[in-house]
């Protein structure tokens, strides 16, 4: 049976991050907002624009009342990698970020995908759940 690490280093981050970019904006997206807000899996999926953006500019944080616990700040990191996927989707501000009818499917996939990808790194002790608060 193989094992998982978790991630031990920056140099591990910097590969998913290449790796998730290339697969989709969507993937790299929600991968720099779980690790720099520390929010999982649940309140993100339920994140829709409105939530990150107002008048055309990014909030500074997430209100307490979307993210369950404190107001959370949405650093450079994060606006950034917004500003890449917003581009390429509507800009109606109820549109879901993380939108999907077939999370588990693109899940499987993705973890897939990952693991060929930390295969081929050579880092095969990595997984898609070392990469995502679940």
């Amino acid at each position: 049976m193989n094992s998982v690490g978790a991630i031990q280093s920056t140099k591990q981050i910097e590969i998913l991050k290449k790796a998730l970019i290339e697969r989709s904006k969507r993937d790299y997206l929600l991968f720099i907002f779980s690790i720099n807000t520390g929010l999982r899996l649940t309140p993100l999926l339920h994140l829709t624009l409105n939530h990150v953006m107002k008048d055309g500019s990014y909030n500074e944080f997430l209100e307490s009342s979307i993210t369950e616990t404190t107001d959370i700040y949405l650093n450079s990191e994060v606006k950034r990698a917004l500003t890449l996927y917003v581009n390429e989707h509507p800009s109606n501000e109820n549109f879901y970020l993380f939108h999907t009818k077939k999370i588990l499917l693109i899940q499987l996939q993705d973890s897939r995908f990952i693991a060929s990808y930390l295969k081929r790194e050579k880092m095969p002790d990595l997984s898609i759940q070392s990469a995502f608060i679940v």
